[in-house]
């Protein structure tokens, strides 16, 4: 009876140690929770139901997360996912020949390419923030029937915002917002039939929207500076093979040169930040320190570091109703590394007013250490 009760609890112990190892196994990283089953899908992992982001996820990988089946929906819920090396081939999301699959509510930075699409129809890319290195923020390759609406791309080594190509035919792009400094903001390649309609695509020093093969692409009610083969249909230009025009024109401080915009990839001045009121030229961007009084032109998504040094007594800081977003807050268990959106070591008389500041482990910083 004695043996038997002792391999009872053997067999008792090692089951419990089976289930333990097992739900270590399956919670070894949360991330995008599938809806039927409760998986967690992690870096690198095919998603093959739809899935809601219970928090950050930080990749070293190609993927961030692959697409692998029809009619699925990756919801960020207001999360993010990110890369910690950058590479030429990494993807946030990937998706490859899936139909009807939506992507929305996510934040995602770092990758070479923030979405890309490939042989896929009737999805949706919709309410994203894409900051991207020097690919493209979304990327339809032989996609059809996409809608791409809502969506923020921010900063660009070079690439494209939005990047349609290959017979990437009949999607429709609207009420995105897009400004990749370096890059272009649309650029359509090879594909037709696309419409666009009421999209903000400004500051992008290689054009903002740019045709450059491809018939029947019409838009309405876009604002833009500088178009390429392409011209709105109730602007004073209809563009063909050359300028063209947009609906609404960007802010000034937000206008390029045409002269110096098509063709040209190395980095310039940047014209989205917070603008000097001494010298409209001079725009204080991410980690810059703050020397004079600026007013925001422009949401600005800042990967890494302070947002914005105080370095001056007496700045005012107007955000003018836009946004200072962090993307990811980083590590907020070290005081001596905690990112602030506004970081203040001591400067008197500032005033900080009518900016939202986001995804920074503080908001504003008074008197806090350097960020190493």
């Amino acid at each position: 009876m004695e043996r038997r009760m002792n391999g009872w609890m053997v067999w008792m112990w090692m089951s419990a140690a089976l289930l333990l190892l097992l739900f270590a196994v399956t919670t070894a990283h949360a991330g995008c929770i599938g809806s039927a089953t409760g998986t967690d899908y992690g870096c690198g992992d095919t998603v093959i139901e739809s899935c809601i982001f219970n928090e950050d996820m930080i990749c070293e990988g190609r993927y961030g997360l692959v697409i692998g089946a029809d009619g699925i929906t990756v919801d960020g819920a207001g999360h993010a996912i990110a890369i910690n090396e950058h590479g030429d081939d990494r993807e946030g999301i990937h998706n490859d020949g899936c139909d009807r699959v939506t992507i929305t509510n996510l934040t995602i930075s770092g990758f070479c390419f923030g979405i890309y699409f490939k042989d896929a129809e009737n999805g949706e890319i919709r309410d994203n923030i894409i900051n991207y290195t020097y690919g493209s923020g979304i990327w339809l390759f032989t996609s059809t029937h996409i809608n791409i609406t809502g969506n923020t791309i921010g900063y660009g080594d070079g690439g494209h915002g939005i990047l349609l190509s290959n017979a990437a035919n009949e999607n429709t792009l609207g009420y995105n917002r897009i400004t990749t400094v370096n890059g272009m903001g649309i650029n359509i390649d090879n594909s037709s039939e696309n419409i666009l309609h009421e999209n903000t695509v400004c500051n992008n020093r290689r054009g903002d929207i740019v045709v450059e093969s491809g018939t029947g692409n019409t838009g309405d009610e876009n604002t833009c500076a500088i178009a390429q083969g392409y011209s709105d249909s109730n602007s004073n230009s209809r563009g063909g093979g050359g300028s063209g025009s947009c609906t609404h024109s960007c802010p000034v401080s937000e206008t390029q040169s045409s002269d110096e915009v098509i063709g040209e990839t190395e980095r310039g001045s940047p014209t989205c930040g917070c603008v000097a009121l001494s010298d409209p030229g001079m725009i204080f961007v991410c980690g810059d320190i703050v020397t004079e009084s600026c007013t925001f032109n422009c949401d600005l998504n800042c990967m890494s570091g302070h947002g914005l040094v105080i370095g001056a007594d007496g700045v005012v800081i107007d955000g003018n109703g836009y946004t200072l977003d962090g993307v990811i807050s980083g590590d907020c268990t070290d005081s001596e590394n905690e990112r602030a959106g506004i970081f203040n070591s001591g400067h008197d008389d500032v005033v900080i007013k009518d900016l939202e500041i986001k995804n920074f482990c503080n908001g504003i910083h008074l008197r806090g250490n350097d960020i190493k």
